[in-house]
């Protein structure tokens, strides 16, 4: 039986092929940040131009080309260059009857639109690409729910918090672990919106990034899952911050959702645990109680993770302190000093303040007194490495010594926890501000506490006028 005949011309476009595709694949996943960088998806579109016109088959592929090529020009602010193959794209699209395809190439041309200050026309082109995304999902829920709520944030642009983002919301909610990769493309995209004009700052751009690749593909390994959680955490905390409380804390149940296993390896329980704090820190006091307790069950259960543990149990003491609830503070705060005195970790330093702050208010000053000063003793030989841990002991121990009934005590160790803070905010040109402005008010509550009023109201207004500057 006699072989085909080898074309040498074929074999080498074929050859050709194949790395295009990979390229393709890889310019896909990744989004294009650097201005002066040449914008490769864009010489790839016109070596695909030449590919479909000898063959249709790759139309679909120049389709999904030219909406990368417009997302990619118009994240390095050429929008006026973006449009044109975003509305090719969304044509291309249209003629291949491919409707998951043309959804994701409207999504595109609307954001363009946006950016380009022509929102009826992005309204438009959102309507249509949320009407054919609900005939997908009422076929392939699973599939299509994540990609419909990033549909419907194309809205959040002109209303921010109206009926759109709400029911986008609900979608990621019913997505849960199902479809990661999609619920975080979705949150990705609504950061992108919140940030408007001024774009993103430079660890959100990477936050993006690597979190677009790592969104694309299967979370296999320990460190996919590692990457996927540190970098929709960023992205999580950005959305928080913004006012996208309810979105955060749908990004931040996902981090819990997918670095869950990881608590188990050594290697990346502390940063699941950070991750939790993040967490923690958009939820009520009360709600987060129960939040670090399941943390802590899952962390007793593997050996070699005593460090996330003991960061965890002082987390949840400081959680109950925050409730005044100190009794319940205790047990976990004294099994946080405990551990970390086993590890020889700097950090005992926080666990012995949280520690002192609930036998102080448990009225058993010595002991409050005793772990207040180790706190401090121990900050003190740390202030090279992290100076800002002193000044939080020297505020616990202001604190815990007034409890105890030793008033000039407490006086003078707010003062020198606000002389720390103001220095470190000269340093720093400002970090410290929030700090300054506690440790102010601090130590107009000591003098206020002695009677000293004038004092205590010289102190208190600068206070307020560092808040308000």
């Amino acid at each position: 039986m006699g072989s085909a005949e080898f074309d040498p011309a074929r074999a080498v476009e074929a050859q050709l092929v194949a790395a295009l595709r990979v390229q393709m694949d890889n310019l896909m996943r990744y989004e294009q940040w650097i201005p002066d960088a040449p914008v490769s998806a864009v010489s790839l579109v016109d070596r695909y131009r030449v590919l479909a016109a000898g063959d249709p088959a790759y139309r679909p592929d120049l389709a999904g080309l030219l909406t990368t090529a417009s997302r990619h020009l118009g994240s390095v602010g050429r929008e006026t260059e973006a449009l044109p193959p975003a509305e090719e794209s969304v044509a291309l699209h249209r003629e291949l009857g491919d409707e998951p395809g043309l959804a994701t190439a409207l999504d595109n041309l609307a954001f363009r639109l946006t950016r380009s200050r022509r929102p009826a026309e992005a309204s438009t082109a959102l309507v249509e690409a949320v009407e054919i995304r609900r005939r997908l999902v009422a076929a392939d829920p699973d599939r299509y729910r994540a990609a419909l709520a990033r549909s419907l944030f194309g809205f959040a642009a002109a209303d921010p918090h109206g009926s759109a983002y709400h029911e986008g919301l609900v979608l990621l909610r019913e997505s849960g672990d199902s479809d990661p990769g999609g619920v975080a493309k979705a949150l990705m995209a609504l950061d992108v919106l919140r940030a408007g004009q001024s774009g993103l700052d430079h660890d959100r751009v990477q936050a993006h990034v690597l979190l677009g690749e790592q969104a694309s593909g299967p979370l296999e390994s320990a460190e996919d899952r590692a990457g996927f959680v540190r970098n929709l955490r960023v992205v999580s905390l950005a959305l928080a911050q913004a006012g996208s409380g309810e979105a955060a804390e749908v990004g931040f149940g996902l981090v819990l959702a997918v670095g869950r296993p990881l608590l188990a390896d050594p290697a990346h329980a502390e940063d699941i645990v950070f991750s939790v704090a993040r967490i923690a820190g958009a939820r009520d006091r009360a709600a987060t109680v129960a939040l670090w307790e399941e943390t802590i069950a899952w962390l007793r259960t593997t050996t070699g993770t005593e460090a996330a543990l003991a960061d965890a149990l002082a987390r949840l003491a400081q959680t109950f302190n925050g409730l005044a609830r100190y009794a319940e503070a205790l047990p976990p705060a004294q099994e946080s000093v405990s551990l970390r005195e086993h590890l020889g970790r700097a950090d005992l330093a926080l666990s012995l303040s949280t520690l002192a702050t609930a036998l102080a208010h448990l009225d058993r000053p010595a002991e409050a007194i005793a772990a207040s000063g180790r706190s401090v003793l121990l900050s003190r030989h740390e202030v090279r490495d992290d100076p800002g841990l002193l000044g939080a002991a020297l505020a616990d121990a202001s604190a815990t010594l007034a409890r105890a009934g030793r008033p000039k005590e407490a006086l003078e160790s707010a003062k020198e926890s606000l002389q720390l803070y103001q220095a470190l905010n000269v340093q720093t040109r400002g970090a410290y501000r929030q700090d300054v402005i506690f440790s102010l008010r601090d130590v107009a509550t000591r003098y206020a506490e002695q009677g000293k009023n004038f004092r205590a109201r010289m102190f208190a207004a600068q206070a307020d006028a560092l808040e308000r500057s």
